[in-house]
């Protein structure tokens, strides 16, 4: 949704929701993590496994044309996700993630000058896990069962000039 609260102000909105409900699944992990025999389970109503129940963003935007060659622009932005499950198993999650955006600047028909900061707050998250089997030795016994998990972008300050040609 887009809302347009004054003459220069923008308001846009997004959501998901996605409930999920696993009736059956058969894997080899539900042996290895749960000791199902036959790494089957019927009726369990886990949720799906790299599939956030919530998920969605809010940003603010404000145009101001300055003269009639440059546009005065700032925008926030605010992504949320809930969490989610490495696998149908449903024992390791990610955990949920806030992160801000902001940014301000000037731009023309071909200059673009913006200061900029994403994850202003630095917020601490995994973007995803993955069971793998550790076949280099280095976890335990060639086999061992590890999670590889994705780490979340780091705060990141700078400025940025963008020239058309």
């Amino acid at each position: 949704a887009t809302a347009r609260l004054t003459e220069n102000l923008t308001l846009d909105f997004t959501y998901a929701l996605n409930k999920t409900k696993v009736l059956e699944y058969c894997n080899g992990e539900m042996t290895a993590l749960l000791g199902v025999p036959g790494g089957c389970i019927t009726g369990m109503g886990h949720s799906f496994s790299r599939s956030p129940e919530k998920s969605g963003t809010i940003a603010l935007s404000y145009q101001k044309e300055l003269n009639a060659d440059y546009v005065l622009f700032a925008r926030g932005d605010l992504f949320f996700r809930s969490s989610h499950y490495m696998s149908a198993a449903n024992i390791t999650e990610t955990g949920s993630a806030r992160i801000v955006n902001l940014r301000v600047g000037v731009q023309s028909d071909k200059n673009r000058f913006e200061v900029y900061g994403t994850n202003i707050f630095d917020e601490k998250y995994f973007t995803e896990l993955q069971a793998l089997y550790d076949l280099s030795g280095l976890s335990g016994p060639i086999g061992s069962r590890m999670v590889a998990a994705g780490l979340g972008k780091k705060s990141e300050y700078g400025v940025r000039f963008t020239r058309k040609f």
